[in-house]
């Protein structure tokens, strides 16, 4: 990335270029890390040797990774917070976080979505790339298969709802290390795992009638921007959401509460599920279009910039 004269790079990507090509490091302005404590302390520790500004990116809460247990990684992440020139939140609730812990500038930098690619795709030529039946109720999941984001609690209200009605379809796409275990769950119904690359997912979200994100309530959660969030609303379908962080606020804004499952009992979840199967799609897209990429982007130039001419 460049802004006028300046290079930007990213670690770690090309970590191991800047170590070994001493020229490229004279022409690096900024170091921005984006990953876990660990990764962003060898960038940090990088920023330090050649005198650079260094933006630490927080994507998640990452005091709920497993990583943190160990006390010189919640040290490092302390000295990170307290020592880098910008700290980019993921969203306000972890930046009010973060500000309890840091005097230094923390902005709010979401996820955003590829317009281009998540789009409002008709519902059966999308099924028919995919090799999806024409005549189911699709509900869809996309995203990584772990307990703590609901794939169990969508699994269980998937059961009570193909007890009563035998035309719907769960597709699941994405991946994860419990993905296998939580797919066992779904044995002896009728459902779809489709292992699938980027930029075929807006096909599954556009092949579907109602979008599911289960999510528990957890320190990961409630500070979280879902990728999935935007994705799909650009799509314009039907979403129900359980209820944490930033994303049943603005389902309830943009649908209503009855899109909202506020407890973990599956058979509240598979009763809003239901109602929403009733509803064909939803104006979302334009709610979506204030977190393109471009525009996100366009954000942390802005900040960039302005570092740089301090520096």
């Amino acid at each position: 990335m460049e802004i006028h004269s300046h290079t930007l790079m990213t670690i770690p990507v090309s970590m191991l270029r800047l170590f070994f090509r001493r020229s490229k490091i004279q022409q690096v302005s900024v170091i921005i890390a984006s990953g876990d404590p660990l990764v962003s302390f060898m960038a940090f520790m990088l920023s330090k040797i050649i005198g650079r500004p260094y933006i630490y990116d927080n994507q998640d809460n990452y005091d709920s990774y497993p990583i943190m247990k160990i006390p010189v990684i919640k040290i490092i992440n302390e000295v990170m917070l307290r020592r880098s020139d910008i700290i980019v939140a993921v969203s306000e609730r972890l930046k009010n976080l973060l500000l309890q812990r840091t005097s230094q500038r923390v902005v709010v930098i979401p996820n955003g979505v590829d317009l281009e690619l998540f789009q409002n795709y008709p519902k059966d030529s999308s099924r028919r790339i995919l090799g999806l039946p024409l005549s189911k109720k699709i509900i869809c999941y996309s995203g990584s298969f772990e307990e703590t984001n609901g794939v169990l609690l969508l699994c269980e209200a998937y059961r009570i709802l193909a007890r009563k009605k035998k035309d719907l379809l769960l597709l699941l796409t994405g991946g994860g290390p419990e993905k296998d275990k939580i797919i066992s769950n779904l044995l002896g119904l009728e459902y779809i795992y489709l292992d699938l690359p980027y930029d075929l997912i807006p096909f599954a979200i556009s092949s579907s009638d109602v979008l599911v994100i289960p999510y528990l309530s957890n320190d990961f959660s409630q500070y979280a921007f879902p990728l999935k969030l935007m994705e799909y609303l650009a799509a314009c379908r039907p979403i129900v959401t359980t209820d944490f962080g930033i994303v049943s606020p603005i389902i309830e804004s943009l649908l209503g509460k009855e899109f909202v499952c506020y407890s973990t009992d599956p058979n509240e979840l598979a009763e809003k599920i239901e109602n929403a199967l009733q509803m064909e799609k939803v104006s979302t897209r334009s709610f979506a279009e204030n977190y393109s990429w471009k525009k996100i982007s366009s954000k942390l130039c802005e900040e960039i910039k302005s570092l740089l001419s301090k520096n």
